[in-house]
């Protein structure tokens, strides 16, 4: 078995295989560490950039709690003001509507005055030519004359009058 030259080279590649491993060992382990050391570089990097992702979506929720809570309030800030525009205008129509009815109340007194003013001018223009027809038909000559002229006169000064 010693003299044997494949059990030799046996021995030589088992001796070379042992001395490969011990100078690999140094290496591989050396090369592992190194991926250990970038795999862990890498976890903690992703561990530092889910927590500022946590962070920025925290952030985000607050905002849009904020941004809501504005929203909110402006929304209860234009209905206050709608309300307030429209009691404004209820108010500027109302008060339109009783200028417009105190306008027209005008209007028609203004009318009915007109209307009994020439109502009574009429009547008094129809009193007088009845009058005049009538002492004319009762009177003649100048005396009559002078009478209805003078009655036409008073008649005239009491509508004036009135």
């Amino acid at each position: 078995m010693f003299q044997d030259p494949a059990f030799w080279v046996l021995i030589a590649f088992v001796i070379f295989c042992g001395l490969v491993w011990w100078k690999a060992r140094g290496i591989l382990a050396t090369s592992l560490d190194g991926r250990l050391e970038r795999i862990q570089a890498e976890l903690d990097e992703v561990r530092e950039l889910k927590q500022q992702a946590q962070e920025a979506q925290s952030t985000q929720r607050q905002r849009n709690r904020q941004a809501k809570e504005e929203v909110k309030a402006m929304e209860a800030a234009a209905r206050q003001e709608v309300a307030t525009q429209a009691a404004l205008a209820e108010e500027k129509l109302a008060r339109t509507i009783a200028a417009r009815r105190e306008q027209a109340t005008q209007r028609i007194a203004q009318a009915e005055a007109a209307a009994l003013q020439e109502i009574a001018d009429r009547t008094v223009a129809l009193s007088i030519a009845a009058s005049q027809k009538i002492l004319q038909d009762q009177m003649d000559g100048k005396v009559g004359e002078a009478t209805i002229d003078a009655a036409i006169k008073e008649v005239a000064k009491i509508a004036k009058s009135a």
